[in-house]
């Protein structure tokens, strides 16, 4: 049984940190992707502070062969530090339970993409890409609005900042209607992101930088806050600080009406549409891939969590991590006094 192919390129991931430009690139067929990061300097200023940790990547998601129809492109950004004790998420069990969501976001393939996104149409081969950084596209949006002034678009998502991680768990169940903290947190159940803007934003004040409701993606605010990067040592030597970020992609099938539905013209077999919310392709197991329908998942509302655990086993997911380091100094003070004595000399008088 041939297991169809999902090509997953990265690219120049951009702006990371409060200064400096990284990058992060790689490409792999099935389920091997390699990615990398540049680290950032910094810089030495008079505090040894850094404002913000921000990221503004740019990728392609390719598939070929299919025997399903691909009409959705889920992706998630989540990200960590490095603890006190200098472990990595690889380490003694931290992976996933230092990870934090930044964004999410949910782009459909029918034709409706804004500048700086290149799309095919929906099918059993195609792509998509955003061909310029992640914060130029959403800016491109028209559904995006520039009214708030304190999240002004274009604008790169924070991983890390001042405000921090919000505490979304102080948040009751029945504030937020679209789904509850557990849901909210961990992906099944989160309504559109104007749910989480007047419920969570204005209704809760919790600090979500990386929603954009226009669009329906963000969701979330930062991973937490800078108080890790900051250089107390005055020792002219700076400070050095891991940050992680994993990346998990989906393809999804079609769903509404084959005939009159956002995705009616393309020519798709009615029998790849979906009649509620997409689900993952092959659902059921097809070719050999993991049977999520068979094993109780709803494949329509997959967890971050279960992304990951069956990643190996399914064409129509993968995740990738990388790390980069955060560099930044505090300036040594100094205590210095300039000036002129006037002095002279005078001789005995005759």
């Amino acid at each position: 049984m041939q297991r169809r192919t999902y090509l997953k390129t990265l690219a120049g991931v951009g702006v990371v940190g409060a200064v400096g430009v990284g990058a992060l690139s790689g490409n792999a067929a099935a389920m091997n992707v390699n990615i990398g990061a540049g680290d950032v300097n910094v810089g030495t200023n008079d505090e040894g502070e850094v404002d913000a940790v921000t990221i503004d990547p740019k990728f392609r998601v390719e598939w070929r062969n299919f025997d399903q129809t691909v009409a959705k492109i889920f992706y998630l950004v989540e990200a960590a530090l490095e603890d006190e004790d200098g472990r990595t998420p690889y380490e003694g069990g931290y992976l996933g339970d230092g990870f934090s969501p930044v964004f999410r976001a949910t782009p459909w393939i029918n034709a409706s993409a804004p500048t700086g996104v290149s799309e095919s149409a929906p099918g059993t081969t195609g792509h998509y890409e955003l061909t310029v950084p992640l914060s130029q596209a959403l800016s491109n949006d028209s559904r995006v609005s520039n009214a708030d002034t304190s999240r002004p678009v274009p604008r790169p998502l924070a991983v890390f900042n001042k405000a921090g991680r919000p505490d979304y768990e102080s948040v009751a169940d029945g504030d937020y209607p679209a789904g509850s903290q557990a849901s909210y947190l961990d992906g099944t159940s989160m309504g559109p992101a104007s749910d989480a803007e007047s419920m969570l934003v204005d209704g809760e004040g919790l600090p979500l930088v990386n929603n954009f409701p226009g669009a329906n993606a963000g969701y979330y605010g930062a991973a937490g806050d800078v108080s890790q990067f900051r250089d107390t040592t005055e020792d002219e030597q700076k400070k050095e600080t891991r940050v992680f970020l994993r990346y998990t992609f989906e393809l999804q099938r079609p769903n509404g009406d084959p005939s009159t539905g956002a995705f009616s013209g393309f020519g798709i077999p009615a029998e790849d549409f979906d009649s509620g919310n997409s689900r993952i392709v092959y659902p059921s197991g097809e070719l050999g891939n993991y049977d999520f329908e068979g094993n109780g998942y709803t494949a329509s509302g997959l967890s971050y969590a279960t992304l990951r655990n069956f990643a190996d086993q399914h064409v129509g997911i993968t995740v990738a991590t990388t790390d980069f380091t955060v560099k930044v100094g505090n300036e040594t003070s100094e205590v210095g006094v300039t000036g002129t004595s006037g002095t002279g000399a005078e001789a005995p008088s005759p």
